[in-house]
């Protein structure tokens, strides 16, 4: 971080005349806003940190980005304003501020150009569907904010790229990830073990009998805590596989983190994600020829249950029924007094619902407008007091709001994100830097099982992280390739 300053500091400012004016009002303004919130802790500190790094923040914009980190993990406690279409969060000023130094730190280098980036056109026009879509859909102005979203987070993916241009800055990014990851397992075990737990609150829950405890972490929602939690075991995993043999002290301590993050993703009860991660970490063994790690990753599993087991046999018993459910959907008769087949049956009458509505609308009945149209294409066996509207599968959404054209156009951006992963692992040569995007990749393979289950496409990790991939993608690219 020193050298990189340095080098900064001994070239020419061109930060005059206007732009040096900008970039004092952009300062300006969020120790403003520093003021205005200062009851806010967390804001109070970023606003001393800015005041601090006031001038620095153009030639090291990545000191931001464990805070931008930090800030995806708040959810509803890192909240600072809330309006009925969206919110601004710690997240919006963090990574906007990510975004804004980033732009000040090129114009600071005198280097405005972007990376070619393969995924620059996908995106552009699964972008452009999402807005076209909800000019003719029955929530106009929630589709438009929802596109405005996606777009501000395309640019932070973009923005990673810029940013982490080196093995060292790549290795800062996936130790923060980790971190973090340990401490909000730490925070959901504690939960259990307290039983300061999460239980879903809807009226119906209680009429299946719902109760089951999940660790939440700092989130509102378990299955977004588990998904963090998803992305650095995947990330752990494949730096397992790229530690070298003599560092055997690594091996342990990686061994150690995956442990505890298990621990943590066992006790959200996220089924989506508990099979997200196999998958995940099934997919690095497969492309590292690594079979045993997933066999050890199974075993560290299975070990993390035999403890609970010998704690709570209440608790061992829901994981095993839990994860069993995954694989009986179809059992419509279980609908009263288990939630675990109401959940999955209730995902599966969803997508058909969407599939419905694609055959009436090929290209798409506008974004957002799945919730207001629902009622029409209900399944006649969807039961009614489940009061559910959204679908929880996205690629199903996407052809149902998005239609024919944005569903093509989501898995021409699949197809160029997986392609460049493999590029990736392809071309790097160092063990760490191929274990680091063999990692991002199944860590994005883990996202699209999630989505399966949930479409959350505004998870903030998952842009940052696809933007990791291509920036580590961009980092090994050999100069033939160019």
């Amino acid at each position: 971080m020193g050298n990189a300053l340095a080098l900064a500091l001994d070239e020419a400012v061109p930060l005059e005349g206007w732009r040096l004016w900008a970039l004092v009002a952009v300062e300006s303004a969020l120790v403003v806003l520093g003021v205005i919130f200062y009851q806010h802790i967390l804001l109070l500190t970023a606003v001393v940190l800015g005041v601090g790094l006031f001038f620095f923040l153009p030639a090291m914009p990545y000191v931001l980005l464990p805070l931008a980190f930090l800030a995806s993990t708040l959810d509803l406690s890192g909240i600072l304003l809330q309006f009925q279409l969206f919110n601004i969060t710690y997240f919006h000023l963090f990574g906007g501020g990510l975004i804004l130094f980033t732009l000040a730190h090129m114009l600071y280098r005198r280097d405005t150009s972007f990376p070619r980036l393969p995924v620059v056109f996908p995106l552009f026009f699964f972008i452009t569907s999402l807005g076209l879509s909800s000019l003719y859909s029955p929530s106009t102005l929630e589709g438009l904010v929802l596109a405005v979203r996606i777009f501000l987070l395309s640019v932070l993916l973009l923005i990673m790229v810029v940013l982490i241009r080196s093995s060292k800055m790549a290795g800062w990014a996936v130790f923060w990830l980790l971190a973090l990851g340990i401490a909000m397992s730490i925070v959901g075990i504690v939960q259990t073990a307290t039983e300061r737990v999460y239980f879903l609150p809807a009226e119906f829950v209680n009429l299946v009998g719902a109760t089951t405890p999940r660790a939440t972490g700092l989130y509102h929602n378990p299955n977004e805590y588990a998904t963090f939690l998803m992305v650095c075991i995947i990330l752990a995993s494949a730096l397992l596989l790229g530690a070298q043999k003599g560092r055997v002290w690594l091996r342990v301590v990686l061994g150690f983190v995956i442990l505890v993050l298990m621990a943590g993703l066992i006790v959200s009860f996220s089924r989506s994600n508990w099979l997200a991660t196999l998958v995940g970490v099934g997919l690095i063994a497969a492309l590292s020829r690594r079979v045993k790690l997933m066999l050890w990753v199974l075993t560290a599993g299975l070990a993390i249950l035999g403890i609970i087991a010998l704690l709570s046999s209440n608790i061992a018993e829901l994981v095993v029924s839990r994860f069993e459910s995954i694989f009986k959907i179809f059992r419509p008769k279980e609908f009263f007094g288990s939630d675990v087949y109401v959940s999955s049956s209730v995902r599966v009458l969803l997508v058909v619902a969407s599939w419905h509505m694609f055959l009436d609308h090929p290209f798409g009945i506008g974004t957002r407008g799945f919730p207001k149209v629902f009622e029409q294409y209900k399944p006649p066996n969807f039961p009614i007091w489940v009061p559910v509207r959204e679908n929880h599968t996205l690629q199903a959404r996407i052809l149902a709001e998005q239609g024919i054209i944005g569903f093509i156009v989501y898995i021409w951006l699949l197809y160029v994100v997986v392609k460049s992963g493999i590029e990736a692992v392809r071309w790097a040569d160092e063990p760490y830097m191929k274990a680091v995007a063999v990692g991002l990749l199944g860590v994005f393979v883990g996202y699209q099982v999630n989505f399966l289950f949930t479409a959350a496409l505004t998870d903030n990790f998952f842009w940052m992280t696809t933007g990791m991939l291509f920036a580590v993608r961009e980092i090994v690219r050999p100069k033939e390739a160019s």
